[in-house]
């Protein structure tokens, strides 16, 4: 359950190195989540038409204030929330933040421009499908999602229904959001930021969209092996993940130190598969991190069409072995200093901001210096162990290819011939 950040709130940190002020401003539960599957890419579309013209300026003479005030501004939309990120001279932020204002009172969505977009938009999906990385990590969450908007690369129905009037009134409630938080890094001090931002905060209306529970993502159900049809491809590529843990499970420290061990740039798989091998051009293990919903842990690695067969059935081996591994232990045993060595980068600022973030809306505590070194400290062998056996269900695993159907199914079925295929047709990407 997300913790409550009250209206209004500023995360602050001091930068006076550079007399320049980034700030962003968060619309809480204004993203993708306010879409339904025939509006797919509403807010995403909307954050491109953001700074498009209004009734008084073009978009040229736009763009041309921003220039002058040495500024920049930005939209994007998450999965919850749509973001505002403006960055200027801290002398001219007063300009800019009227600017902002006008921006959000007065943008027109003018129907040449929408086309404009929508027609860019097309265009990006059709690129995308040439992409195999963004489609294998799209399938992905194609599969986690369940088929749902969420997980798609675009949709050309969803953009084809989106109307002026469909963008404006999503924009109307994204507008007055119930919950704005606001990021600010600058050489002014805080009230002098709350100040030159009350333009924007001052009197706005809170009677639009509100947070919803995140979409969970699907429970692997056993090994489950899902292949993006590609006869073409001359390298093929696996992203298998399984549930990790919470956001606050006391385990994520240990976790850590284990995925960096096992799946880190040089870490064991690496150096057992691509150094001893030369099987593929990488592999490595991640999180995927935890919100409200528990995070997952992926593998992946990009074999070429003919080392597929060897690799595939080494590394679920190792996978299911490398907790026993003299190497893998040696490694786990060099993470706790580096990860010491690490909390120098906790002080940079936007890391500090965050972690204040994370802490509110996710109940991440924030830890000193003192408490980061004595988790790292607790790691052991036999605490790493107990996570290992824990957490990195092997058993249940869902499998997402991109590659040959026929060549990729037969190293599966040679592997395990009860492991359910199922075929992806990358236009499901896209419908």
């Amino acid at each position: 359950m997300a913790l409550a950040i009250p209206n209004n709130t500023i995360y602050y940190q001091c930068d006076s190195r550079v007399p320049l002020t980034r700030i962003s401003f968060v619309f809480v539960g204004a993203g993708e989540q306010k879409e339904n599957e025939s509006l797919a890419g509403l807010s995403n579309l909307t954050a491109r038409l953001l700074f498009a013209g209004t009734a008084k300026y073009s978009r040229n003479e736009l763009q041309k204030k921003f220039d002058l005030l040495g500024g920049h501004i930005s939209a994007v939309a998450t999965e919850t929330d749509f973001i505002i990120r403006v960055s200027s001279f801290s002398r001219n932020l007063t300009e800019m933040m009227l600017l902002l204002k006008h921006l959000l009172d007065e943008a027109i969505f003018a129907e040449t421009e929408i086309e404009l977009a929508k027609k860019q938009e097309i265009q990006r999906i059709n690129s995308s499908l040439q992409n195999p990385e963004e489609v294998l990590r799209t399938a992905n969450k194609y599969v986690l999602y369940e088929g749902t908007r969420f997980g798609k690369l675009g949709s050309y129905l969803g953009i084809a229904n989106i109307s002026r009037n469909t963008i404006l009134e999503y924009f109307e409630k994204l507008k007055n959001s119930k919950i704005l938080f606001i990021t600010a890094i600058s050489d002014l001090s805080k009230e002098e930021i709350e100040r030159h931002i009350s333009p924007v905060i001052s009197n706005r209306n809170t009677d639009g969209y509100i947070l919803e529970p995140e979409v969970e993502y699907r429970s692997s159900l056993g090994r489950e092996v899902f292949i993006v049809s590609s006869p073409d491809a001359t390298n093929d590529r696996l992203l298998w993940t399984h549930a990790g843990l919470p956001a606050t499970d006391e385990r994520r420290f240990a976790a850590a130190l284990i995925m960096d061990a096992l799946g880190s740039f040089e870490g064991f798989l690496f150096d057992e598969l691509r150094n001893k091998k030369g099987w593929c051009y990488g592999v490595y293990a991640n999180l995927f991190p935890p919100t409200t919903r528990k995070g997952r842990i992926g593998y992946y690695s990009d074999p070429s069409d003919i080392t597929s067969r060897l690799l595939i059935p080494k590394l679920l081996e190792l996978l299911q072995t490398f907790s026993t591994n003299a190497d893998f232990l040696f490694r786990l045993e060099e993470c706790n200093s580096t990860f010491k060595n690490r909390f120098a980068y906790q002080q940079d600022m936007t890391y500090k901001i965050n972690s204040e973030i994370n802490r509110d809306r996710f109940g991440v505590p924030i830890l000193t210096r003192d408490e980061y070194f004595e988790k790292m400290d607790s790691v052991t062998k036999s605490n790493a162990q107990q996570v290992i056996h824990g957490i990195f269900d092997i058993a249940d695993l869902t499998m997402v290819f991109y590659g040959d159907t026929n060549r990729l199914t037969s190293i599966i079925s040679a592997l395990d011939n009860t492991i359910p295929v199922s075929i992806i047709d990358k236009t499901k990407l896209t419908a």
